[in-house]
């Protein structure tokens, strides 16, 4: 799956550039792109994750909370959820 989408991104973008991949270019453009969401992912710090979270508490409160035990229940989920990405506890499901 993964290839698959790097091959996608990868095309879309050399056709963009007016460019042309060898099909053997595909796994190094693979492993370029996972290496530098590893660095990406690395620089995330506990504030940015924390302002992440906090970011869209006013839709919560307006459309899915009624209770403020249940947004802080949310919000501590959505910053626990992102810190184990970023540490890379969790991953993203592959379909």
């Amino acid at each position: 799956m993964i290839d698959k989408l790097v091959e996608e991104i990868a095309n879309d973008f050399l056709d963009f550039e007016g460019l042309e991949i060898p099909k053997d270019g595909i796994p190094i453009i693979c492993r370029a792109m996972q290496a530098y969401h590893e660095a990406a992912n690395k620089q995330i710090t506990d504030e940015d994750i924390k302002k992440w979270a906090l970011y869209d508490r006013e839709y919560l409160i307006d459309y899915e909370v009624s209770t403020s035990s249940e947004l802080n229940q949310r919000l501590r989920g959505r910053e626990e959820g992102a810190k184990a990405m970023r540490d890379g506890e969790i991953k993203h499901i592959e379909k």
